[in-house]
């Protein structure tokens, strides 16, 4: 970058450039009870998931502008909700500081932000199928995040599984048919929306 600005917060991420035109911001985190629902909406919203011990998540997304992700597991998930190029209310209450606005009036760096995100990876759609690990490392911060979950008797879709022991998040997309005096077959799929990876520091 010949001209410009860019700005890191103290975990040396990426926060503001004034040659990137367009990003990113986490806009809310949370928890998602055991089979509880969150508002989301699809348009212009990213869910990304994780959980704090080892086990499969597996939810049903509603699209639409006041659509909702379902978590269909009893443990409870943390999620974030990420927004493109805006941001949320900072969480330094300090008196002073830098903001700088977009042409929306809406905050795009605030010197207040004292956490970051970054975008380890992406898979487009169609690249993912069965169970594929999708990330290996250490887990801490870590986040899955997906266009449109299913999760029903006949496929899942963008689910994922956490394991701390093996460090490693797999992205689940199969497709299940049940057969008369056989069981069930069960054959991988191709991811129909991208996957995320997130790290929040």
């Amino acid at each position: 970058m010949p001209y410009g600005i860019e700005v890191f917060n103290n975990n040396n991420s990426f926060q503001f450039g004034t040659t990137v035109l367009e990003g990113f911001s986490v806009i809310s985190t949370g928890t998602v009870a055991g089979f509880g629902t969150l508002p989301l909406n699809t348009t212009n919203e990213i869910l990304c998931i994780r959980r704090s011990n080892t086990g499969g998540i597996f939810g049903t997304t509603t699209p639409g502008t006041s659509g909702s992700w379902y978590n269909a597991n009893s443990n409870a998930i943390d999620y974030l909700k990420l927004q493109r190029i805006r941001t949320t209310a900072e969480n330094d209450t300090g008196a002073y500081g830098i903001r700088i606005f977009n042409t929306a009036s809406e905050i795009t760096y605030s010197s207040k932000f004292t956490r970051g995100q970054k975008l380890l990876h992406v898979y487009a759609p169609g690249t993912l199928g069965g169970e594929v690990i999708v990330y290996s490392g250490d887990l801490t911060g870590v986040y899955y995040g997906f266009g449109r979950m299913v999760y029903n008797t006949t496929q899942n879709n963008e689910c994922c599984s956490f394991d701390y022991t093996a460090n490693t998040i797999k992205s689940i997309n199969n497709n299940y048919y049940f057969i008369p005096g056989s069981g069930t077959l069960t054959i991988a799929k191709a991811n129909d929306s991208s996957v995320l990876i997130m790290a929040r520091n």
